[in-house]
Parts: structure tokens; sequence; C-alpha cells
């Protein structure tokens, strides 16, 4: 607490600029030293005492790390904490008031030249937006240099995935029904309706819809460990369902009140030892389930724009990305022409066997 009592029976009251100490003083009473504290506060506001920018810049990283692990979700601050590691020790050996937006612009290039991930690098710039602004907001440092930096053009724009066809999808899946009935549907619905775990977590009875067309409302997330939120996007989407998953839904949906959980619950340990994943995956992960989805109904015949919106998709650049795994028609129709025998020909003949141009 800042306003404490003393052994003496008096009370002492302390300012502080984040965790830098500014000023100090020792009152008769409690609610002197209280009064004191409020009105040295409100001159102090906007102040930013320049020895608190002096602290190298690795040690604020790992307050503001403490900071995040109380105030952020448990997986965000666990990927912050990760992203940290990319941060250049020339820059963590800073001062904090001495880092400057050319440098963070470097340190994104040189990840763009390793070859990681746009997304991964877009989400550490992310990460060092929170980092400074925290910084400034804790009046460490007046200015926060990520402000305007933009994540620089580059990166590896294609996301690593192994979908499976239809074909092995439905093979896995008698695999994975002769080891765990439930965790298996629950398998191939996620292979069928491309929802991610945490969405397939959230969904309630009242999110199926079986007029006009069998389907659900995916609006919500529930990670694990972790209050229920929105989804990704923060949008609401409607995701048809297959015949082949249906009998298992109104299985599910019988006998149950529409607040109550669609599925039974996930949790990802049980899952992967149910279904024994580290032999019965095939080296995918169960994200690839979502992969496979979207794989499977651009291979149907389904457009990108309804895929993109099936999916959840930000934008028709993401649906874009497994449009190129696959191939195009286009595609196709050209190896069609590179695979004919020698001397074959396209097009109409006329009568007397040739061709007509």
């Amino acid at each position: 607490m800042a306003v404490r009592k003393q052994p003496s029976g008096r009370w002492r009251a302390v300012v502080k600029i984040g965790r830098q100490y500014v000023d100090g003083r020792t009152f008769d009473t409690k609610r002197e030293a209280e009064a004191w504290q409020r009105q040295r506060k409100e001159q102090l506001s906007g102040y930013v005492d320049p020895r608190a920018g002096k602290i190298v810049t690795e040690q604020r990283i790992a307050e503001w790390l403490e900071y995040r692990r109380a105030t952020a979700q448990t997986t965000t601050a666990k990927t912050d904490a990760y992203l940290t590691k990319w941060i250049p020790r020339t820059i963590l050996a800073l001062p904090l008031d001495r880092v400057t937006p050319g440098m963070l612009i470097d340190s994104m290039i040189a990840l763009v030249d390793e070859g990681r991930a746009a997304k991964s690098i877009q989400r550490y710039r992310a990460m060092l937006g929170s980092f400074f602004s925290w910084a400034v907001e804790h009046r460490i440092i007046t200015a926060s240099p990520a402000k305007g930096v933009k994540v620089p053009a580059g990166g590896r724009p294609v996301e690593e995935m192994h979908p499976w066809t239809r074909a092995d999808l439905d093979r896995r899946f008698a695999v994975w029904h002769a080891l765990h009935e439930d965790m298996a549907e629950v398998a191939r619905f996620l292979g069928l309706t491309g929802l991610r775990w945490s969405e397939a977590r959230a969904l309630t009875v009242a999110d199926v819809s079986l007029v006009p067309f069998a389907a659900v409302t995916v609006q919500r997330a529930r990670p694990e460990g972790v209050a229920t939120k929105t989804t990704k996007s923060g949008k609401t989407r409607l995701v048809p369902l297959a015949d082949v998953l249906l009998p298992y839904v109104k299985k599910r949906m019988k006998g149950h009140g529409p607040n109550e959980l669609l599925f039974p619950p996930l949790h990802r340990a049980r899952f992967i030892e149910w279904l024994n994943w580290g032999e019965t995956g095939q080296g995918r992960t169960i994200h690839d389930l979502r992969h496979t989805a979207v794989c499977i109904w651009l291979a149907s015949g389904v457009k990108p724009g309804v895929v993109k919106s099936w999916a959840g998709h930000a934008s028709l650049t993401t649906t874009d990305i497994y449009v190129h795994h696959l191939g195009t028609e286009a595609d196709a129709e050209g190896l069609a022409l590179l695979n004919q025998k020698p001397g074959a020909h396209r097009g109409h003949t006329r009568k007397g066997g040739r061709r007509s141009e």
C-alpha cells in the first residue's frame, strides 16, 4: 500500500510513477497522509521522471510481463512472453528512452529475412505496441517509439497446413471411432465445419438450427482456462452441417436444454489421449481439422466468397491461401494438357479428320 502505518504510530505516504519512487512524507494521521498523497498525484499528473527511462529495456520487459500475467488472458500473456525473445539484444541492453522507431523496424526486417510468417511478425508488432503503451501509461517514457511503426512487407505468407482429403478423413474417423465414439464424432465435426477448437467448446444446443437447413451459429469461443469470449474475428457466422453430422448432433440435442453445451466437455489433453492422436493424427495438429474443412469445401466447388463466410476469415486474402494450396481449375486443366499423349489435339474436327480453327 502507498500509505502505511510506521512503528512509531505515524503514517507514511509514498508517491510512485509506475514502480519508480518520486516522493514521500510522514504525517500524524492517516487522513493527512492520504490527502497529501492525492494532492501530489494531481501535481505530478503528466509528469515523467527522467530517471525512469534510464532503466534498461530488458528489465522493463520483465516488469511488463509480470503485469501481463496479472491482467491479460493466459494464452495472450504466454504468447507475449515468447515474442519478447525475438527482441534483439542490442535493444534489450539499451535504456528504454533510447529505443527508436528505426530500431523496431530493423528488428522486424530481420524477422522477415529469417522467413518468419507474416502473421507472426504482425503479432510481434502488436506485442511491441502493447509494451511501449504500458510504459507511457506508467509514466516511464513520454512517447511510444512503436507508434506509427508498420510491419514491413514480406514474411512467409503461406500458413503451414496439412489437411486431409474427404476420403482420408472418413478413414481416420473409422480409426478414431474404434477408440472413442464421442471424440471421433467431434473430430469429424471439426473436419467438416472448420470450427476452431475453442469455438466447438462454446457451442450450445441453441446454436443449432435444423430449418430451413441444418447449420450452427458460431458466435463465441471458450479457450481452455479462459472465460468465454467472442470469436477471433469478433463476428457471428453461420456454418452449414453436412448430412453425415446430423445423427450425432441430433443425438446430443435430445434431452438437453438450449443453454447446455452441444458436446461433452472438451479438453485438448483428453481428446489427444483418447484418440491416441500421436499415432492416429498422422503428424497433423488439431487445427489441421479446420484446414481440412476449408480445403474440402473448395475442392467440392464452393465459391471462395462463401468459404470466407463459413470459415470466418477476415478477408479473401486468407481464403486465397487455401486456394493456392489446392490449385485452381486452371491448374488442373493445364496439367491435363501436359498429360495428353503425344500427337493428341484438342478442339473440334471437320469431316475427314482435319481440325477446325
